[in-house]
């Protein structure tokens, strides 16, 4: 046996034998290989933080995110008088009907002195056999033809305009081309007034 022998594989006293290299080598790449795969796995791992204020929680479903809710649209409402001792005076926005509101009862008429409809005849002896021409509802729901001038002159007359919520002494009225609605706020009694059909309710 060689002296070269003998180095590798030792001679048979029990001679230190040589070392493999490759054995440290392969040693060195598992444990960076380990490392590797342990920085892959724990750190993706995020902190979990607490949510900021206002910020929405983690848990909220897609479906509600992004969602926006539009308030409803406020109904602008017209104060024409506050006083109960005074009347008001309204016309639709066609010039008929025309109105006189107290807090008591609202009274109409039209431009002509007339309905386009037929209306209940008065007391022959006491109006001459005319046909009634103002129509008369008060707050608690009763109501009544009578004849009449309305009148309707003066700075207190109102041109009320569509699609505008009005209120004079505790009556709501809301206008239309085709005629008024009046809405007692306390009995909810009230009224659709044109030039061709009365409606109480």
């Amino acid at each position: 046996m060689t002296a070269e022998d003998r180095d590798v594989r030792g001679d048979g006293s029990g001679g230190a034998k040589r070392r493999n290299p490759w054995i440290p080598a392969s040693v060195a790449i598992a444990v960076l290989i380990a490392a590797a795969v342990l920085v892959l796995v724990f750190g993706r791992e995020e902190t979990q933080q607490p949510p900021a204020a206002g910020a929405a929680p983690a848990s909220e479903p897609t479906s509600a995110r992004g969602v926006t809710t539009t308030p409803p649209p406020r109904i602008n409402v017209v104060e024409l008088s506050a006083d109960p001792e005074e009347w008001v005076g309204v016309e639709g926005p066609s010039g008929d009907p025309g109105c006189w509101v107290r807090a008591a009862s609202v009274s109409c008429g039209t431009r002509t002195g007339k309905f386009d409809f037929p209306t209940p005849l008065p007391d022959e002896n006491l109006w001459g056999g005319h046909p009634t021409n103002i129509v008369t509802l008060g707050a608690d729901g009763d109501w009544a033809w009578t004849l009449g001038n309305m009148s309707l002159v003066g700075d207190k007359v109102v041109t009320l305009v569509d699609g505008i919520t009005y209120r004079a002494h505790g009556w709501t009225i809301e206008p239309t081309r085709g005629g008024l609605t009046f809405s007692n706020d306390r009995t909810a009694h009230g009224m659709f007034v044109s030039v061709d059909r009365v409606d109480p309710f």
